[in-house]
């Protein structure tokens, strides 16, 4: 098979099945790999295998010299599938213009290690996919080494690779695939050797994307992209009130609609199915539905405002010894939609035998837990195929859709895409939780915190999550035991904590309670990050302030046993000049640990008439350990920031009646590319194992800019949206 054979390989989202026979036949001739999901097993695999041959292939050499990597994440335009090649190739020492991916289709071998299940989510692609692949790569190279070596009866350590090239100083030269077929008669290394980051020639630099050339020519097939023979469409309403339902309908009007086929009822709701969307659509609109509202038609965000101010109310009230000032304290974030560029859908086909399902997911797993439930199929007749994401953001780490799509299909009896229309994708999210934070805090005679003192008020951001994905969890307590990690993540110190409180503080004391609110809620870009970053990040300026000291200096002394902390704090003071802003402008710090990952922040504006905020820049100091492609990595520090200030200047979601107030982008707020501002992103030089980077940019932003504000105005900003506080964004055009 020439590597010609897959060129159109990262538009697609999965194996066709031509291009499957294609692959098979060419696995006999070439180097097929596979491996367990824990790595404890690497094995060529035999095309006499079957159909399940590439259910857990990872990599093929084939007999033209063509790489084709198994991408095991989904893309969602964060460059997953650059970056986790990037790794491959690197070790293989890998011709890069040779390399072809296709998304990985669901199999235990490609869970995520650090979840135990197929997902892509927490900023932790690269970082828990890197060993494995380093090692994956490593083994492919050495087969093909010891494949020459055996041929040419010379010693393995004499053989040079270089761009899929396999020379010998005797004269001996030979490409990948001229050895594919007799490398897949070797058994593989069981600790094959690994670069030193010195001889690394594709990580760090710059790297093309695989799916630029693609995306500008509209090759990626999008799961609204998605056409199969036979196929019908169907579009959804669902309840307005959440945890609501259908009380009863008069389908007449519906079915008489041209192009109508039939109305199926689905959990809290109904479903059109018609030859065309706009037609499913237009017989949506004639449908006559009459809804139960259920539990939840009197709650509000007043009413939620008001529950958790109650709860804080509640808060212990102990002195703190050696204090001289206490400053009492509360912080509150509105609820945040997802908004992704494409909405929520989901293509399948269910038959007595088979469950097919084509779906921009995150979580593959989820997706083959609904489709299975629907259809009460084993697992091994459920196929999921991962299309490219139109955007992700947690949004499509939930299986909602996947439910509704299933339960259309196997109604309808043939192929059917379900899409959802934008107001529907606003008005049924999981949203951002509503939380509302008190700090009490004790300063001592020298200013700083002898006793810091937090309570919390949410709904929970996990505990959904872990009973629709990981019900053999069920059994763990929630509530007691990662409450804290679960409502404040960097603002405890709990024994689960993977991003503690790094302030040293003595007396920290952080408590939490679960608010019972109707409203759906999920994970969302940094998800607990983005209330613990602003929060506890302006509460310390705060602190700084009362004491009369410099934000950055009044960090550094609580911070001298955290050098990496002190490292993108020291990176972003000389980046952004601190303290010596231009004439007329201020700055505002905020630094948090994410993912794994530290990010400083400063941001840098002016404040005209008293209201209009203009950003001149944000500047980024960031360790993520060891930096793949700086090019994505910029990229994604840079996104992450910009969504972290849409959310802190204008995002809202507000509830009344027990439903939705907000519908599209003309009442919920998106930033303007005119609003957006300049974003320097510098990275801390690192030898350490990479680190996330899609999320760990967004919670510094909001704390970064209100503590500017306060520099500016002297006006604290503690409650988001910043606009409700009489603040406009002015432009940067």
């Amino acid at each position: 098979m020439s590597s010609a054979a897959v060129s159109a390989a990262p538009a697609r989202a999965a194996l066709s099945r031509r291009h499957f026979l294609k692959l098979s036949a060419a696995a006999s001739a070439g180097l097929l790999i596979g491996c367990s999901a824990e790595l404890d097993t690497i094995a060529t695999l035999p095309a006499e295998a079957g159909d399940d041959v590439f259910r857990n292939a990872w990599l093929h050499v084939d007999p033209d010299g063509g790489v084709l990597f198994f991408v095991p994440a989904s893309e969602m335009g964060q460059g997953v599938q650059t970056a986790l090649t990037m790794i491959i190739a690197e070790e293989m020492d890998a011709d890069w213009s040779s390399i072809r991916t296709v998304f990985a289709p669901r199999h235990s071998a490609f869970e995520n290690p650090a979840y135990f299940v197929q997902v892509t989510g927490g900023s932790a692609s690269v970082a828990t996919y890197w060993e494995k692949l380093r090692k994956l790569g490593a083994t492919a190279r050495a087969m093909l080494v010891q494949a020459a070596a055996n041929e040419w009866q010379v010693p393995a350590d004499e053989i040079r690779v270089e761009n899929s090239r396999l020379t010998h100083s005797g004269g001996k030269s030979a490409s990948f695939g001229d050895m594919a077929a007799a490398a897949a008669r070797l058994d593989p290394p069981s600790d094959p050797p690994l670069k030193a980051a010195s001889d690394f020639r594709l990580i760090g630099q710059p790297v093309k994307r695989l799916d630029t050339e693609a995306k500008i020519t509209g090759q990626p097939v999008y799961g609204i992209d998605t056409v199969l023979p036979d196929m019908l469409y169907a579009t959804i309403a669902q309840s307005p009130v959440f945890g609501g339902d259908v009380a009863g309908m008069d389908e007449k009007a519906a079915l008489a609609s041209r192009g109508v086929k039939q109305v199926v009822k689905i959990p809290g709701g109904v479903a059109v199915v018609a030859d065309s969307f706009w037609r499913a659509k237009t017989g949506l609109e004639a449908l006559d539905v009459r809804w139960n509202d259920g539990p939840n038609a009197n709650q509000s965000s007043e009413g939620y405002t008001a529950a958790m101010k109650a709860s804080l109310a509640e808060m212990d009230q102990a002195r703190f010894d050696g204090a001289v000032e206490t400053l009492d304290v509360e912080y509150q974030t509105a609820l945040l939609a997802h908004q992704p560029l494409e909405p929520m859908n989901c293509t399948a086909h269910v038959t007595a035998d088979f469950c097919r399902v084509w779906v921009p997911t995150q979580n593959q797993h989820a997706a083959a837990v609904a489709a299975r439930e629907v259809t009460g199929l084993d697992d091994d007749q459920i196929e999921i195929h991962t299309t490219h994401l139109g955007g992700g953001f947690g949004r499509r780490l939930e299986n909602d859709y996947v439910y509704q799509a299933v339960i259309i299909a196997q109604a309808a009896g043939k192929p059917v895409k379900m899409l959802w229309t934008r107001e529907e994708d606003m008005q049924h999210d999981f949203y951002r939780p509503m939380s509302r934070v008190r700090f009490r805090v004790g300063l001592g005679p020298d200013g700083l915190p002898v006793g810091w003192h937090v309570k919390l008020a949410e709904p929970s951001h996990f505990e959904r999550t872990i009973d629709s994905n990981a019900p053999y969890l069920k059994w763990i307590p929630v509530e007691s035991i990662v409450g804290d990690v679960n409502m404040g993540a960097g603002l405890s110190r709990s024994m689960v904590e993977s991003n503690p409180f790094p302030y040293a503080v003595d007396d920290l004391d952080v408590d939490t309670e679960i608010m019972p609110f109707g409203v759906p809620n999920g994970s969302h870009r940094s998800v607990q990050h983005s209330l613990s970053g602003y929060c506890k990040e302006a509460m310390m300026d705060e602190c700084a302030n009362a004491a009369g000291q410099d934000p950055m200096a009044y960090r550094r002394k609580l911070l001298t046993e955290e050098p990496r902390y002190l490292g993108v704090m020291d990176l972003v003071a000389e980046k952004a000049g601190w303290g010596n802003p231009p004439p007329g402008r201020f700055q505002g710090l905020a630094v948090h640990k994410s993912f794994g990952t530290w990010v400083a922040e400063v941001a840098e504006i002016s404040v005209e008439n008293g209201s209009a905020i203009r950003i001149h820049r944000i500047v980024c100091a960031v360790d993520c350990g060891m930096v793949i492609n700086p090019a994505i990595a910029e990229s994604q520090v840079t996104g992450a920031v910009l969504w972290g200030l849409e959310g802190a200047m204008f995002g809202e979601i507000t509830i009344a009646g027990g439903r939705t107030e907000q519908s599209n982008f003309h009442d919920y707020r998106v930033l303007h590319m005119s609003e957006a501002p300049p974003v320097e992103v510098h990275f801390v030089p690192s030898g350490e194992a990479p680190s996330g980077l899609g999320e760990p940019g967004t919670p510094p932003l909001a704390a970064a800019l209100t503590n500017a504000i306060f520099a500016a105005t002297g006006k604290r900003i503690r409650e988001l949206p910043i606009v409700n506080q009489g603040f406009s964004l002015a432009t940067n055009a």
